[in-house]
């Protein structure tokens, strides 16, 4: 008998997004943002996703059940997207209030109506870049 049990693995090839993230089973995971629109291989297991790229492995996750969500590395990112990743939306309204309690009001509906919060992002940067 094998010491260890057999690991059942998946291979297939994907393309990487312009968001430097590959789909794999229903899941985006990131990889280091030069091989964004590039072929890869991708190995997957019952608790890793593996990305290869000409046999080399450039980036592993563990597997997310999130359908439809995203597993970034900050490592991943260009430096001009790692501030979006440590945007903080609370803190943004906090601001906003600072400024008056129509701006904050007018802050928290634009939030609301945005469903991804790169949209809200790209709004708060927009309002920071007015008040400069």
């Amino acid at each position: 008998m094998p010491f260890n049990r057999y690991a059942y693995v998946k291979f297939f090839k994907v393309r990487a997004g312009a968001d430097y993230h590959v789909l794999v089973e229903d899941h985006f995971y990131s990889v280091p943002n030069k091989y964004a629109h590039k072929v890869l291989d991708v190995r997957v297991t019952a608790r890793t996703v593996e990305v290869l790229y000409n046999g080399a492995r450039i980036a592993s996750h563990a597997v997310s059940q999130e359908t439809g969500g995203k597993t970034t590395l900050d490592d991943h990112m260009p430096p001009n997207h790692r501030g979006y990743a440590r945007w903080n939306a609370d803190r943004d309204l906090l601001t906003a209030e600072t400024i008056g309690p129509s701006m904050a009001k007018f802050i928290a509906e634009v939030f609301d109506s945005c469903p991804q919060n790169d949209g809200k992002y790209r709004q708060s940067s927009a309002f920071k870049a007015l008040r400069q």
